[in-house]
């Protein structure tokens, strides 16, 4: 999980992610997710994420900057 260092670089915080998802995530969602203390991730919240980091940003957000994988 990079989400931690999307946020940061896009100086966004986690309590304004969560209030442009309107309900869809929680902070404490959102926070577990930045700290790495979920073990799974829905598909739609990683749709969630990112169209709103997107909408957000204006930049080109993909599910890379989101998820690594390290085998």
């Amino acid at each position: 999980m990079t989400l931690d260092k999307l946020l940061e670089k896009h100086d966004l915080t986690v309590y304004r992610l969560a209030q442009r998802t309107k309900g869809r995530l929680s902070r404490t969602q959102i926070y577990n997710l930045v700290n790495k203390e979920l073990s799974r991730i829905e598909f739609e919240t990683l749709d969630v994420l990112i169209t709103e980091t997107r909408k957000l940003t204006g930049a080109p957000i993909t599910i890379q900057d989101i998820l690594s994988y390290r085998g």
